[in-house]
């Protein structure tokens, strides 16, 4: 046999192999898909059993939660504030609280994620859109906001507008990370919450609930509590920021469950109910 038709030959087994083994990825999402459909579906039954009804669009399966370890890291935190004061000087106040300064103002921020940055008159303008300018300003700083819309207060005639933000980590959000922006005669002179930490140490995916769990824990947890809802709305993924040592903080998947009688939160590793104060 000539070279070229030996060639061919190695070419077609390959492209054999190729449409095999494709062939089998398909198959394997194929059932997968199909595995996922019928515990959506079984989840759906079980709560049908007790009076409640699932929305169509809510689908627990295929959601992988995770566990986030941050570290704060006092160079970006630097930047950070940097990107709004301009340059400025650097004071350890101890206890964890770092002073920032400069011409543009001041700030604190400190271990346990709370911060405030006082602006001097003229430095941030609101422009016409204040809240679009708060997301601006926070994007700015390297935080992520939630998509959802902001909360908006006017007080004095409109002279002063407060506009509140939520946090969020890899579009998911932070439940109590919020940031508030205070607005003045047109002008930012005040930003004060609490954000995340700068830098990922470590993240795990081990011994966190699923969704399909959490849904199961919260059917005993109302039962168990006597609570009454008639429909589950939607299930969604964030997270509450734990500090246990300054500087240090644990990201942990909490699930809101929304319900035609309010919202509640379970804890992603404890499965046990979260309180979240806004």
């Amino acid at each position: 046999m000539d070279t070229s038709k030996i060639k061919n030959l190695i070419i077609i087994v390959l492209a054999l192999v190729n449409i095999f083994l494709l062939t089998l990825v398909l198959a394997d999402r194929s059932e997968a898909k199909a595995a996922e459909k019928a515990a959506d579906k079984e989840i759906a039954h079980i709560f049908s059993n007790y009076g409640i009804t699932l929305s169509e669009k809510i689908k627990v399966s295929g959601i992988t939660p995770q566990r986030f370890d941050l570290h704060r890291d006092l160079e970006k935190e630097e930047k950070m504030v940097s990107a709004v004061l301009g340059k400025v000087k650097v004071e350890n106040l101890g206890g964890n609280i770092y002073y920032y300064s400069s011409p543009d103002g001041q700030a604190s921020f400190r271990g346990t994620g709370e911060f405030e940055m006082l602006l001097e008159s003229g430095a941030v303008p609101a422009g016409g859109d204040p809240v679009h300018a708060a997301r601006k300003l926070l994007g700015k700083m390297g935080i992520d906001s939630e998509k959802e819309s902001a909360k908006l207060e006017l007080s004095g005639e409109g002279e002063t507008i407060t506009v509140t933000l939520n946090a969020s980590w890899k579009g998911d959000p932070i439940y109590n990370c919020q940031v508030t922006f205070v607005f003045k005669g047109g002008r930012l002179k005040l930003v004060m919450g609490r954000r995340p930490f700068d830098r990922i140490s470590s993240s795990t995916e081990e011994g966190l609930l699923s969704a399909a769990t959490v849904l199961m824990r919260f059917l005993d947890i109302i039962n168990s509590g006597g609570h009454v809802c008639n429909k589950i709305i939607n299930i969604e993924q964030g997270y509450v920021m734990d500090v246990s040592v300054p500087g240090d903080s644990v990201l942990c998947p909490v699930w809101m469950i929304e319900t035609d009688v309010g919202k509640y939160y379970i804890n992603g590793i404890s499965g046990k109910p979260e309180t979240i104060s806004n």
